[in-house]
């Protein structure tokens, strides 16, 4: 498990991927990884979830690249070929309902087809990405887990209260 003060030794990545449960704080988790490196950041936006958004991860160097979406390409990348740590950002599963709520979040039916996850499982695409994490994370030295709390001693952060009203991707009050 990762602590905030860990943030530096992903510097001996070139790249580093940021992915978690949407609305997990992989956003936050993202631009203050990349800060702190002094990387490039990148987020689901502008690299988008798919074969070409993960090529140009890859054919980058020095870059945070923010994707919740994400998580099912774990597998390929935790060999390290090119350099990759995954960082997932581990919340409360009620937490991540809350601001689900708050945000009137409705991207789980695509994500859960992201996880190959069959139309009759229920189980909420949350609750599948920590799932699969657990298994995956202690297997491979390049898979970390930071947990979402551990970000509140940044100066970028917010404090839940202050965040009411915001945008989905949003992580300070002057991007309204």
């Amino acid at each position: 498990m990762m602590t905030y003060e860990d943030i530096p030794l992903l510097g001996r990545y070139d790249r580093v991927l940021v992915t978690g449960p949407q609305r997990s704080g992989t956003q936050i988790a993202g631009r203050i990884i990349a800060r702190i490196l002094g990387y490039e950041f990148r987020n689901w936006k502008s690299w988008l979830s798919s074969i070409n958004g993960l090529m140009s991860f890859l054919a980058t160097e020095k870059v945070v690249w923010q994707n919740p979406s994400m998580v099912g390409i774990t597998p390929f990348l935790r060999d390290n070929g090119y350099r990759v740590a995954v960082v997932f950002v581990w919340r409360n599963l009620e937490d991540i309902n809350r601001s689900i709520e708050r945000i009137g979040w409705s991207g789980d039916k695509d994500e859960r087809s992201r996880l190959s996850m069959p139309k009759h499982q229920i189980t909420p695409s949350a609750v599948r990405k920590q799932q699969m994490w657990l298994e995956w994370e202690p297997k491979y030295e390049s898979l970390l887990t930071l947990p979402y709390e551990c970000l509140a001693v940044d100066p970028d952060w917010v404090e839940k209260p202050d965040r009411t009203g915001w945008k989905s991707d949003q992580t300070k009050e002057d991007e309204r």
